[in-house]
């Protein structure tokens, strides 16, 4: 089973959502017992319902918070402030120009993209929540220090955001005509994968007693 600290299990709300969280999983992992480890179903579990809640908290943040547009900035011109958008109307495309667009003001007059702003807004949320999910659910036998694997949980996590932004202007630039929600799902993927291997052999990784 998992083990909670003491100083969580006064949080009486905390203790009943990891326990009811673990019996489900656990529940349905027996249909798949055969094929998927019980560990690795967790992971799955855990992984994909907050990579699909990453995924939610991207999508309304970019269209709704940060009003991003359908498509990315194909044509930008450095003499004037406007942006131009190839948008796909069934087999014709229309250029539209949108002034002052495609621009994030942030306090301190820092700059950034819709795409990288929603990410922020995802980020935040999920990084928590993803970590207390893999400690208590999916890897509760890791007998390192929880410090520790805070820690390693967030230079990895911050090894994949940096991953993630290069990504983001990967696909935004050489494939301007894919959906930033679509783009954003591949990226997912790949990170998820990584992850995966960070957190099992590193992060929440048993050290063999001296």
């Amino acid at each position: 089973m998992y083990s909670v600290p003491i100083s969580l299990q006064k949080s009486r709300v905390f203790v009943i959502i990891i326990q009811l969280l673990t019996a489900i999983i656990d529940f349905f992992h027996r249909f798949f017992e055969r094929w998927i480890a019980k560990q690795t179903f967790r992971y799955i579990a855990c992984g994909g319902g907050n990579t699909v809640l990453n995924w939610l908290l991207y999508t309304l943040s970019y269209y709704y918070v940060f009003h991003g547009s359908y498509y990315v900035s194909t044509v930008k011109y450095s003499y004037c402030k406007c942006t131009h958008y190839l948008y796909a109307h069934g087999y014709y495309y229309v250029h539209k120009v949108k002034y002052g667009s495609d621009i994030v003001n942030l306090v301190g007059g820092v700059h950034v993209t819709p795409r990288q702003a929603a990410y922020a807004v995802a980020f935040s949320i999920s990084f928590p929540i993803g970590f207390l999910l893999s400690r208590y659910i999916v890897f509760p036998e890791s007998n390192i220090k929880s410090g520790v694997q805070f820690f390693r949980y967030g230079l990895a996590t911050a090894t994949f955001v940096v991953l993630t932004i290069v990504l983001i202007r990967v696909f935004a630039w050489m494939l301007p005509f894919v959906r930033a929600e679509i783009s954003y799902v591949f990226i997912m993927i790949i990170t998820a994968v990584l992850s995966y291997l960070s957190q099992k052999f590193f992060t929440f990784k048993q050290v063999d007693a001296a």
